[in-house]
């Protein structure tokens, strides 16, 4: 028995030796991996560490000046803590935009000037002074497009500039929304880019141009004519009527702050039609997609912020075959409006009613 034993325990011995053999190679990878592991979590940390997270990173780092001799330490520090409060506005901003031609097509190497407003220094705020902005200067690729990353309160992009186009200076300005508990990031057009169109010159061709300035249309649907030839206005239809416009007063509505009389703005082509257009559309569609009125009812907006409105419309005359492009600043007040119009006609029969103030037509052609 005792030889059996001991066979036993021999026997036994081995088979875990072999085991071991065996099964040290798959040891060995588990080892491995969970050393990898181990050391891919340690860089992880080591990397949080190094680098914090986006809401440390918009926290600028806090330098308060020594206190003016003249300034009680109690207040002083009272502007210290508001000072700190107000730097948490300092955020990333990230702005992406587009530069197209008239047409629609990317304008590649424009220049774009853009502004960016910091947080305004402790001595600045006890001077009651604001911080100057810093400047930027980017340029499009060949897709038209640009970008921009950088901390402060605001951006604004000033201008875009091309030789050879015609410049848009008209100001686009993004605020930060303050949260003093958490700012966030300022991420604008990333997804989609915040679209410009600048007029290439070359490509415009030449245009009469008639402006109508302050006309008082008449209330209760009472119309006014306009003429484009003869750049009139009267009170009732001539051969040479163009368009004619009326207004109609509606019911009183109540906002949360006042009274507020809404209107309905017509807009009716005696030949062809007339098709209400975006901002920057300067190529008016065929004469297929016209309608014979357009009208503006300040009954379809939820809450009108301002009584000044600022449309466009393309025009097709069915009569000489020929289109034209109204800009209008609508004005209406209790009683009456006013409406301002800049109208662009292209005597050639072309759709293309890009405006180059160079080629402008000082006669209507016949």
């Amino acid at each position: 028995m005792n030889k059996n034993k001991i066979t036993i325990i021999i026997i036994a011995v081995i088979l875990v030796v072999i085991a071991i053999i065996v099964c040290s190679p798959f040891l060995n990878k588990a080892k491995s991996r969970i050393t990898e592991e181990q050391i891919s979590k340690s860089k992880v940390i080591k990397q949080m560490v190094k680098e914090p997270s986006s809401r440390q990173i918009l926290q600028p780092k806090i330098e308060v000046p020594q206190r003016p001799t003249q300034i009680p330490q109690d207040k002083w520090d009272k502007i210290v803590l508001f000072y700190k409060d107000l730097l948490k506005n300092n955020v990333l901003i990230e702005f992406y935009g587009k530069v197209n031609d008239q047409f629609e097509k990317p304008v590649e190497n424009a220049s774009i000037e853009i502004e960016i407003y910091p947080v305004s220094s402790i001595h600045d705020l006890l001077t009651w002074k604001s911080a100057p902005p810093s400047t930027h200067t980017k340029h499009t690729n060949s897709s038209g497009e640009f970008s921009f990353k950088g901390f402060g309160e605001s951006l604004s992009i000033k201008n875009i500039k091309k030789n050879g186009f015609i410049t848009k200076d008209k100001t686009a300005s993004f605020y930060s929304t303050v949260n003093k508990k958490s700012p966030m990031p300022i991420i604008i057009g990333k997804y989609n880019p915040v679209t410009y169109t600048i007029i290439n010159k070359r490509e415009c061709e030449p245009l009469f141009v008639q402006k109508i300035k302050s006309h008082d249309v008449s209330i209760n649907g009472v119309p006014s004519y306009i003429d484009f030839k003869n750049r009139k206005i009267t009170s009732a239809l001539t051969p040479d009527s163009d368009l004619k416009i009326s207004a109609q007063k509606g019911e009183i509505r109540l906002t949360s702050n006042y009274k507020i009389n809404d209107w309905k703005l017509s807009l009716e082509t005696i030949n062809g039609g007339i098709l209400d257009t975006k901002p920057n559309s300067n190529v008016a569609p065929q004469a297929s997609e016209y309608a014979n009125e357009a009208s503006f009812n300040t009954a379809d907006l939820k809450q009108p912020v301002s009584t000044l409105f600022d449309k466009r419309y393309f025009v097709y005359d069915s009569k000489t075959n020929r289109y034209s492009l109204i800009s209008a600043y609508i004005s209406m007040h209790k009683d009456y409006i006013l409406v301002d119009m800049t109208i662009y006609t292209n005597p050639s029969g072309s759709r293309n009613l890009a405006y180059n103030y160079e080629k402008r037509l000082e006669k209507y052609p016949e």
